[in-house]
């Protein structure tokens, strides 16, 4: 069964602030930027590793390119599982 947005959100919550303690949680919301909320391009690749293990899927660096908030890192898992067979 496909993990649903919320259960993307609380794994994007947990894996951000497992590899940058810094971060406060509760700012990863759906309409947060990512930049804003203090994770930069190399934390951004290390998150998405984080998320592609426990998720256990691949998702698109050319998809990756038109991420901007956390919204679009859900909507990217979500499609990224509907890949998997």
């Amino acid at each position: 069964m496909a993990a649903t947005d919320d259960d993307i959100l609380e794994a994007i919550r947990a894996e951000a602030t497992a590899m940058a303690p810094h971060l406060d949680p509760a700012r990863l919301r759906p309409e947060a930027h990512i930049t804003e909320v203090g994770i930069d391009s190399v934390q951004m690749l290390e998150l998405v590793a984080r998320l592609e293990e426990r998720f256990d899927l691949t998702m698109s660096d050319d998809e990756l390119s038109g991420v901007e908030s956390v919204a679009d890192l859900t909507r990217l898992v979500v499609r990224a599982q509907a890949e998997v067979p």
